[in-house]
């Protein structure tokens, strides 16, 4: 009984993500995403001592007067999952932040629901060699 307690204290340790990571479109002036816009990984907030978490935004503004708006889609890290009115040097306009794979790509700005990814081919091998071993 010892050993299986050890064996799931090292799959815990292993498989058990206190960050969430989510992929997110990352383009400027990109006003239709497909399969070929890029993308790019939104990790750990450099502040992850309070609610900041990974989030995917659409702005959509204008650069330096310009009379058309552009719509940038990227990465940051956000504390609420909404849409808001800012200024940044890039685009000044509305932000909208959303917590889901790709979700800044989908026009609603929305999504609450965070994706933990594992790797569930390396967790079955792990799991496999514990029960090999102690079994």
């Amino acid at each position: 009984m010892g050993n299986f307690g050890i064996v799931c204290a090292i799959l815990a340790a292993v498989f058990t993500t206190g960050v969430i990571s989510i992929k997110c479109y990352d383009c400027f002036d990109c006003n239709i995403v497909n399969h070929r816009t890029p993308t790019t990984t939104c990790d750990v907030p450099p502040d992850a001592s309070n609610d900041t978490r990974a989030a995917c935004y659409t702005g959509t503004g204008f650069v330096n007067g310009d009379e058309e708006a552009t719509i940038i889609r990227g990465c940051r890290w956000s504390t609420s999952f909404r849409c808001f009115q800012e200024n940044h040097p890039a685009l000044k306009g509305e932000y909208c932040y959303c917590s889901r794979d790709l979700c800044n790509g989908d026009g609603s700005g929305n999504g609450a629901s965070s994706i933990v990814k594992l790797n569930v081919v390396l967790m079955m091998f792990v799991t496999g060699i514990f029960v090999k071993i102690f079994a």
